[in-house]
This record gives structure tokens, C-alpha cells and sequence, in this order.
């Protein structure tokens, strides 16, 4: 288990993005994660999620960091519109890769756009794949939305059973003030940690592959 930084040249601007002023009715359209979600005001979500090529270059920085080859499958947990598998499908450099996500609203959206690949809807913690089915797991950002730490360690496991090999990002804090920006910011977000949390929860889980941080305002 070791950290592996990927760069998706991210940029937010979280004064857009506070979510202490939603009322209770904006929580609960948030948490139906479908069009309010993805594709309405940015404090409720994403802003609208769109493809704009993105993933091309992460396809290949995954190919070149995880040295994957023209036999190497990949699964994307938290796929939403499937932009990633797409481009993954889309590389000749390498196999076939599929997408799951909880969300039925952006997995019909990712259909309507025609991306390339299969999209399941599916949960983390019961995933509908066999035993080592792919070469490579890829999880940015969703495996500290909505579960809770005993959900978390089951889904671990579960990225152990079906991957060979694995890279998950999580949100993460190493101070008041950082837990306190994803307080103010996170939507879907119910199970973001101290770093030395998450590793001693990687290590209670028996996870296998390699991690990154994730936190809204900075590096972490």
C-alpha cells in the first residue's frame, strides 16, 4: 500500500460551493443524486458535469503509472456519466473497462451521449463482479460519499476481491480548518477523515492497492 499522486489539473473555487445555507428540502434533492446533483447550481454538486476530453490524458497517465497493457481491464467505481470509460475503451493501448455508479440519472445521461463502454448501477459494497475480473480499480472521489467506516471497510474489501490492482482517493483533512473547508463544501460527503485515520483504516481493511488525498482548497 503506498500513495500514488495523479494530477487532474483541477481548479475549485469553493466560495461557489458552500452548502451551510441549503434548506432541507436542497439536502434532499441533493441526496437523490440525479439532475440536482450533477447538473444544477455548483453548491448543490457538480454544476453540470460534462465531457470535455479530461479523461484522455488520465487513461494514459494510468497506463504509464500502473504499467497497463493491451490486456489490462479496468473497473471505475463512481463512474457517473462514464467519461472515463469512455476514453478507456476508446484507447487502443488498452483492454475494456466498465463503470458503476449508484446514481440511475447520470448512468442514463452517460447512455444519452453515447459513451463508449458498459455502465452498471451498483453499490460499493456488494460489487456485481467475480473474483480478480479486472486488472485495475479506479475510484476518484466516491468512496467517502454517502457510506459510513464500516460500509467503507466492506467496499474495500470488495475493490481487494475483483481488482488485481487498485488506486482510490479520499477526502481528507490534516487540520481543523481543512475538515472544516469540507464541512462547508461537501455534498454527498459523509465519511471524510484524518490522514493518519485513513491509513490506520486501510490497515484495518487490508487494503491492497495504492491512495491519494482529496481535499477542495488545497494539496494535501
Amino acid at each position: 500500500m503506498k500513495r500514488v499522486k495523479l494530477n487532474f489539473s483541477e481548479k475549485r473555487d469553493i466560495s461557489q460551493h458552500e452548502t451551510r445555507t441549503l434548506s432541507v428540502n436542497e439536502w434532499l434533492n441533493v441526496w437523490k443524486i440525479d439532475k440536482t446533483y450533477f447538473d444544477s447550481e455548483r453548491n448543490y454538486g457538480y454544476g453540470g458535469y460534462n465531457y470535455d476530453g479530461r479523461w484522455i490524458k488520465i487513461v494514459d497517465d494510468l497506463i504509464m503509472t500502473f504499467n497497463l497493457d493491451q490486456n489490462s481491464t479496468l473497473l471505475d467505481l463512481g463512474c457517473a456519466k462514464g467519461y472515463l470509460v469512455n476514453d478507456y475503451n476508446n484507447n487502443k493501448n488498452v483492454n475494456i473497462a466498465v463503470g458503476l455508479d449508484i446514481s440511475i440519472y447520470a448512468l442514463m445521461e452517460g447512455k444519452k451521449e453515447n459513451m463508449n463502454g458498459e455502465l452498471v448501477c451498483g453499490n460499493f459494497t456488494n460489487l456485481p463482479f467475480n473474483e480478480n475480473e479486472f486488472s485495475f480499480i479506479f475510484c476518484k472521489d466516491s468512496l467517502h460519499n454517502i457510506l459510513d467506516e464500516d460500509e467503507i471497510c466492506t467496499a474495500i474489501r470488495e475493490i481487494n476481491r475483483v481488482g488485481r490492482d487498485s488506486w482510490i482517493r479520499v477526502g481528507a483533512y490534516q487540520s481543523n480548518a481543512q475538515k472544516k473547508v469540507i464541512d462547508d463544501w461537501a455534498t454527498l460527503a459523509t465519511t471524510y477523515l484524518h490522514v493518519d485515520e485513513w491509513l490506520e483504516l486501510f490497515e484495518k481493511c487490508n487494503y491492497q492497492g495504492s491512495y491519494d488525498w482529496f481535499h477542495p482548497s488545497e494539496e494535501l
